[in-house]
């Protein structure tokens, strides 16, 4: 049991390394998209790195779900992450300091945004996104 609890603490911080570098690369001007396959990708701490991050860096995330607040809400407590919805994109996120263009932001599940959202991100920011294929 201690095994699994400490291979997951180890994968998590490959991934949150993973993230930062991405990062690192977005803030000059690459976006990067990271992408994971549907069976090996569940459940290695995507999101949790990414809200993670998120509260680190003061860099919002982009949840394709609404009600993702709700689902988040312990992680959000104990990283003070910033998080946007995919439907306030296109209209409160603009006017917030975070919505400037060309600003870097963090994509949860990027697959999962509506065609028109996707389309925004791409042209307007930089970002990192996270995206899992079937």
């Amino acid at each position: 049991m201690k095994f699994k609890k400490y291979l997951f603490l180890f994968r998590s911080k490959c991934l949150q390394f993973k993230f930062e570098r991405a990062i690192k690369k977005a803030q000059k001007g690459n976006p990067q998209m990271i992408h994971f396959d549907m069976v090996t990708g569940r459940c290695v701490g995507k999101t949790y790195n990414l809200l993670k991050l998120s509260g680190k860096y003061d860099i919002p995330v982009i949840e394709p779900l609404s009600g993702s607040d709700i689902y988040y809400k312990k992680d959000a407590e104990k990283f003070n992450p910033i998080i946007f919805s995919k439907n306030e994109v296109l209209s409160p996120f603009r006017g917030s300091k975070y919505g400037r263009p060309g600003s870097l932001v963090l994509v949860d599940e990027f697959q999962m945004l509506d065609d028109r959202v996707r389309k925004f991100i791409v042209d307007n920011y930089n970002y990192v996104a996270v995206e899992t294929s079937r």
